[in-house]
Parts: structure tokens; sequence; C-alpha cells
């Protein structure tokens, strides 16, 4: 896997380096590629204010359903375990249509401490 992700990473770094003009290409990566180091704008990405992380609750289909459900308690761990990231938020939130799948990865969470 750490070979094809190399490639692929290859692959766009030869793709943005030749872009001219107006061209803008956005790219997650916990790695800054060296040879981007002078030629990107590099934003930190991080948790979401606790505003804006319940509006990302509330987009969320089957999130806000729980919200608005008996279940509530389950979207508060969410929030309190993601910390505002959304990242975090959409994997938790892929698994709220199983209520039962939501909570066993919740208490394995809270099990490993990050509660």
């Amino acid at each position: 896997m750490v070979l094809r992700h190399g490639l692929i990473l290859w692959v766009l770094m030869a793709f943005v380096t030749r872009l001219q003009g107006h061209s803008r290409v956005i790219m997650t990566s916990r790695h800054r590629p060296v040879i981007l180091v002078e030629k990107a704008v590099w934003l930190a990405l991080g948790p979401l204010p606790d505003n804006e992380a319940r509006l990302f609750l509330q987009s969320h289909q089957v999130l806000n359903q729980l919200w608005h459900s008996d279940d509530r308690h389950l979207v508060s761990k969410v929030l309190k375990i993601s910390h505002g990231h959304p990242l975090i938020m959409q994997r938790l939130g892929d698994l709220a249509h199983d209520r039962e799948a939501l909570a066993e990865a919740l208490s394995r969470l809270e099990e490993k401490g990050f509660i």
C-alpha cells in the first residue's frame, strides 16, 4: 500500500508542479512533499470550533436524526470523542445508520481513553 500511495503522490506532484496560470489544486496530506514547499500555500487543518461542529452535526442527516431522538447521548459522545475534527465526526457519522454499531464503536473508543 505504501508503494501505491507513493506512486499516486509522485504522479500528483508531477501534475501540480507543471500547472501554470490561475489553476488551483487542493490536496490534503499528513506530509509536506519537499517538491511543493516553495510552490504551495499550506493551511493547517484542525478541529472545528464548537458552534461549527454543531452545524456539521445538524447537516449530517443521520446524526441530526439521532440528536432529535432518545439516543441523543450517542451524538454527544461523537462530539466529545471527535473534539470537533470533521473527519472523525464523518467516520463516526457513517456508523450512525446502525445505532448498535455506533454505540459499540463509541464504547471501544471510551475504553481506550478517548473521552
